[in-house]
């Protein structure tokens, strides 16, 4: 499902949920989500910690999400993400990006035997959320080159 339309089709819905998303601003999850929220992005982070990230409420699930998020980021680690996107598909999430190295096999498996899922897989959201800026947008510029870039 990694084609462009696909792409387009997540950051076009109202809200996107992030799971992973970390108070720690050394962590990639708080960075990841500080960086979507700068680019207008509506969003939701879970942490099953709670609190606030960014002067947002954190959810401490997915199934605490407010009903109308129809998108979720997930940037967990794989023995986490199977749970997460279970949880997400029985809510009616039906847009979910993992993000690379948050997958594995099962959640593969998982996305795959999904009905009506639009799903993307391995693929760095930083390459898609526009504005693309910095490296990013160098190495957007070298995947589409070679090919590697959603078409």
């Amino acid at each position: 499902m990694n084609d462009l339309a696909s792409i387009q089709q997540f950051f076009s819905s109202s809200g996107i949920a992030v799971a992973g998303a970390s108070r720690d601003k050394n962590k990639f999850g708080h960075q990841v989500y500080k960086d979507l929220k700068s680019k207008g992005l509506k969003l939701y982070p879970v942490n099953p910690n709670g609190g606030e990230i960014c002067g947002d409420k954190v959810y401490e699930s997915v199934e605490a999400l407010p009903d109308g998020v129809d998108s979720l980021l997930v940037i967990t680690r794989p023995d986490a993400t199977k749970e997460i996107v279970e949880n997400s598909i029985k809510k009616g999430i039906n847009n979910i990006w993992v993000q690379q190295e948050s997958d594995n096999n099962e959640v593969k498996e998982l996305l795959s035997a999904s009905k009506g899922l639009n799903y993307i897989i391995n693929r760095c959201i930083y390459m898609y959320a526009q504005p693309v800026e910095g490296f990013h947008k160098f190495h957007r510029f070298l995947c589409k080159i070679t090919g590697s870039y959603a078409q």
